[in-house]
């Protein structure tokens, strides 16, 4: 298994169009299932002085949104509620996803937890985290 299937707990495919329809077919199915917990897709970037990681989550409030981070690890959880229950029965064609929701990244530099900026603006969260400087020396008082 891939380091990022270690990471996940997913395999990863190669990209074909058998693995695309048992993909969408997986997907169709676990929509259904209560227990579900359905990947988050995001941009991960980095400039020199910053990692960046961008999650697009509309219709989720912030507060309905956790965000946890270590030096070089970035977890997402969250959950997308209907407003209203419909019987899947009634559905003609359904591809907006309801429910639990989550995305760990490890990120290819240490960062400073302290100094984390978090932004969202409709439905977009941006995470701005100052790369770790290990060269920073701080100086000591001495009593």
């Amino acid at each position: 298994m891939s380091f990022i299937g270690q990471l996940t707990g997913r395999e990863e495919k190669p990209v074909t169009e058998e693995n695309e329809l048992d993909s969408n077919l997986d997907y169709q199915f676990d929509m259904e299932n209560e227990d579900t917990i359905f990947d988050l897709p995001i941009d991960v970037y980095q400039d020199n002085d910053n990692m960046y990681l961008r999650a697009f989550i509309p219709g989720v409030k912030p507060e309905h949104i956790d965000v946890h981070i270590t030096r070089d690890v970035v977890e997402i959880t969250g959950e997308r509620v209907e407003s209203e229950k419909i019987d899947s029965d009634n559905y003609s064609q359904r591809e907006l996803v309801w429910g639990k929701f989550e995305k760990k990244v490890l990120l290819p530099n240490e960062i400073d937890v302290d100094r984390v900026k978090a932004n969202t603006i409709h439905g977009m969260i941006t995470l701005k985290m100052p790369k770790l400087d290990k060269n920073r020396a701080v100086k000591v008082s001495l009593n």
